[in-house]
């Protein structure tokens, strides 16, 4: 269907941008939230502060483009089901759930 580059593009996407979330938190924020953590809270600096409540949010936006890459692999999974009812139809045929995939030439 039309609708795939689209949803394809957006969960690739997402995909990379989850990866380089992780990355960022394992080699950069991981690293530094245990140096600054080791600093009693009264001597820290401002930008070792941002350090240490960006890496806390840093995996709930993780989170919550995960479950976006699942709603966009859904989204694939409900196109390609619209795509064989297409097909289905323009052979003159009706599409049962859970009926055989039909492979296209």
């Amino acid at each position: 269907p039309a609708s795939w580059p689209g949803i394809v593009t957006m969960k690739l996407t997402l995909v990379a941008l989850l990866l380089f979330l992780t990355l960022l938190h394992d080699l950069v924020f991981g690293p530094q939230v245990s140096r600054v953590s080791a600093i009693a809270e009264s001597q820290r600096t401002t930008g070792e502060r941002v350090i240490f409540k960006s890496a806390r949010w840093l995996p709930r936006l993780s989170l919550l483009i995960a479950l976006a890459v699942v709603v966009a692999a859904a989204l694939l999974a409900r196109s390609q089901r619209d795509l064989q009812r297409a097909i289905y139809r323009a052979r003159g045929s009706s599409y049962e759930a859970g009926q055989a995939p039909l492979v296209v030439p």
